[in-house]
């Protein structure tokens, strides 16, 4: 028997057994509180949402520091909206490749590998090219 993750166990009793209990809180002097598979799974879902957004937005001042940092004068800022230029490519087409492979697949658990594996290029190559004494200190 092959152990599956904890979102894939819990997805199964969700779609299966939805209106069952999954969690039920009882205790002496409080009142009954009861979360269904469908209910926890949805609360789990906006958990893991939201630690995902956390992370890739906390990242943002710091990438921006970078071509600041690394170029000058009007290469920073032809650098600046070159890299605004990929964002606005990148928000325009992940929509309709994102609704292909759930068209395709019938989910969009492909599509969330291809923009964690996009994402995750993104940082090796910051990692690869950027070094730490290519950027220079403002001094104030």
């Amino acid at each position: 028997m092959t152990a599956a993750p904890m979102p894939d166990i819990l997805s199964v009793y969700a779609s299966t057994q939805p209106d069952k209990p999954a969690v039920i809180d009882d205790r002496p002097g409080a009142d009954v509180f009861t979360w269904t598979y469908a209910e926890l799974e949805a609360q789990s879902n906006r958990l893991a949402n939201t630690l995902a957004s956390l992370g890739i937005i906390t990242t943002m001042p710091l990438f921006w520091s970078i071509p600041t940092g690394y170029l000058k004068g009007p290469a920073a800022a032809g650098g600046i909206a070159f890299i605004n230029s990929l964002g606005l490519i990148g928000g325009f087409l992940s929509p309709f490749v994102l609704g292909w492979i759930k068209t395709s697949t019938g989910s969009l658990e492909l599509g969330n590998w291809l923009m964690a594996g996009v994402m995750a290029a993104g940082g090796l190559v910051i990692l690869l090219a950027v070094r730490p004494g290519m950027l220079h200190e403002t001094k104030v």
